[in-house]
């Protein structure tokens, strides 16, 4: 840029070009934390989703360098289909000194009311810390929700967990106990019919329970009369149970 100054503004090169007409280059890491409601979109659509609305909100990203660069942005932990979260977040990086809150504001602009963003801070933990996660599983049941609440408070729950290896070998998978797992299982009676389940289980990079094994293995238990409506994850947790950040 600055020699193309110079070419164009000839002999009058010293007062085209001015000290302080670089833009300064600031780089910072940004956690932008957000809701998803949209429960039957794949986490690659989401991903495709977060490009689009970071650029359409205009923000000052870093974009990786390469034949195809694009904006940097690293999600925490994929949701499965099916699934909601409200309290989910990706990382981006920022190359200006803008506010969090006018950062805000601008995602907030053109995000749909089904994807809200709740908040951006710095980066605390990485991504890596993750342990466990907290879910809601709502229950409702043809008869009385007075089974669900014996069976989820029993002293094992049995299911049966289908990794690759047992996919690809079309393998019953391995039989273990939810309990060994869990570390928080509560259960609330919502009426005669309905019920609320609160578990933490394993999540992240070195194991990884999926609440639909619980689900799974209730309706085969208890029969075809009860059914799970909606499956939440509420936190991110770390190793000794607090919050991730």
């Amino acid at each position: 840029m600055r020699l193309c100054a110079l070419k164009i503004a000839g002999r009058n090169a010293a007062a085209a070009v001015r000290p302080g007409w670089r833009r300064e280059f600031v780089l910072r890491d940004a956690r932008i934390w957000f809701e998803k409601h949209a429960k039957y979109i794949s986490h690659l659509d989401l991903n495709r989703f977060m490009l689009r609305a970071v650029r359409r909100a205009k923000l000052p990203l870093w974009v990786t360098e390469g034949f195809n660069p694009h904006p940097y942005i690293n999600f925490a932990l994929p949701l499965s289909l099916g699934f909601e979260s409200e309290n989910d977040c990706f990382d981006v990086r920022i190359t200006e000194d803008m506010p969090d809150e006018e950062l805000c504001e601008r995602l907030r602009a053109v995000m749909p009311p089904e994807i809200p963003v709740t908040g951006i801070s710095a980066p605390v933990y990485a991504f890596k810390k993750i342990e466990y996660a907290a879910f809601s599983l709502f229950f409702e049941s043809e008869g009385s929700i007075d089974e669900l609440g014996g069976f989820l408070t029993g002293d094992t729950i049995p299911v049966r967990k289908m990794g690759k290896k047992a996919r690809k070998q079309h393998s019953e998978g391995e039989l273990i106990d939810l309990m060994e797992y869990a570390k928080r299982l509560d259960f609330t009676a919502q009426g005669e019919s309905a019920g609320r389940a609160d578990v933490i289980l394993p999540a992240g990079s070195r194991q990884n329970i999926n609440p639909q094994l619980l689900v799974t293995a209730a309706e085969q238990t208890l029969g075809g009369g009860l059914f799970c409506k909606r499956i939440l994850r509420s936190a991110l947790l770390l190793n000794d149970l607090s919050a991730f950040c």
